[in-house]
């Protein structure tokens, strides 16, 4: 599910992990 992103998208890591974080596994 976390994919090596943090050097190709260090935003889109960062915004998956508030998504986690505020309920993402949810959605």
């Amino acid at each position: 599910m976390f994919a090596p992103q943090s050097k190709s998208n260090p935003r889109r890591r960062r915004a998956l992990a508030a998504a986690l974080a505020g309920g993402g596994l949810a959605a």
